[in-house]
């Protein structure tokens, strides 16, 4: 599981990969992040709502989820510095 964040015209965009099958646009995520003052947090938990991963055999969905939330936050924390 993996996020990439991009500044498109002054504005993050999400993705997160390795979910399922295709990447995943992450647009919960993107509008916490306009509305919400503790901006990474908020935009944690939306995409841990946003995202329906698979289960597999290396990983199940919920750690999958967590994976993701913790990633946001990371990607959003460094971008910041």
């Amino acid at each position: 599981a993996g996020v990439a964040v991009a500044r498109v015209e002054d504005r993050p965009r999400l993705v997160a990969f390795g979910l399922g099958w295709t990447a995943q646009r992450l647009s919960a995520a993107e509008a916490a992040l306009t509305a919400a003052e503790a901006a990474s947090d908020a935009a944690a938990e939306a995409a841990r709502a946003e995202i329906e991963p698979m289960s597999d055999g290396h990983a199940d969905a919920e750690y999958r989820r967590d994976a993701i939330a913790t990633l946001v936050r990371r990607c959003l924390t460094g971008m910041a510095a």
